[in-house]
């Protein structure tokens, strides 16, 4: 099994991810798949709309106003700087060409479709693959021995800094999510059963080397890092 095979399991932990950067205040409803807000319930299509189910209506002109999508070479350029490593790399410059047209072209949230998410993953994926690989911090790991909570500790205070006041909320929502990845752990279905494991043939130090490439891509796809 390989790593970009992996990260398709991935995609159920940060596939819609990337409308969850909102006004805390304000919950979105979603009528299709497509990622474009609900509109019925008499919601209004500015500022505001109706609640329901818990949540608040919000039309396209307020979802386009508080979110912003970083375009593909944005997109890009923000995980060369944060992982350090170069674009022109091989295989990411491969890969970034195979999807450049599959991210998004555009700021405006309401076109924001599955199909961005998942290359914003694939994407992330190959810059985590080099940079668990080539970084020199994460090259000095003791795979055998490190901890679930270790390794996602270290990944937050690289790429969202330091547990703290201002970012404690943030901080910690990732937390619990990486853990479960680190831990092996696919979650469950829509029946509550356990789905399995992310990776069920690596073991030792591979198997803690690819879940950290795993927990690497959730944050880099996830909304933090692909809106403005």
């Amino acid at each position: 099994m390989t790593f970009k095979l992996k990260i398709n399991l991935l995609a159920l932990f940060v596939l819609a991810s990337c409308v969850e950067k909102q006004p805390e205040t304000t919950k979105l409803e979603f009528n299709n798949a497509g990622g474009k807000p609900a509109s019925g319930g008499g919601g209004s299509t500015g500022g505001g709309g109706s609640s329901g189910g818990g949540g608040v209506v919000v039309g396209e002109a307020e979802l386009d106003k508080n979110i912003a999508l970083k375009t593909f070479n944005q997109y890009n350029m923000s995980l060369s700087k944060v992982t350090g490593i170069d674009p022109t790399t091989p295989a990411i410059s491969t890969e970034y060409g195979l999807i450049k047209n599959s991210l998004p072209g555009e700021h405006g949230a309401t076109n924001f479709t599955p199909f961005n998410q998942i290359a914003m993953v694939r994407l992330s994926a190959v810059y985590c693959d080099a940079f668990i690989t080539n970084d020199a911090a994460f090259k000095a790991v003791d795979y055998a021995t490190i901890s679930a909570q270790a390794m996602t500790t270290k990944l937050l205070e690289r790429f969202v800094g330091a547990r703290s006041d201002a970012n404690s909320v943030l901080y910690d929502k990732y937390n619990a999510d990486l853990v479960k990845i680190m831990n092996n752990d696919a979650g469950k279905d829509e029946n509550g059963a356990d789905i399995g494991m992310l990776v069920p043939v690596a073991t030792g130090v591979a198997l803690k080397q690819n879940l950290s490439k795993l927990a690497c891509t959730a944050v880099l796809s996830s909304a933090e890092f692909t809106t403005l």
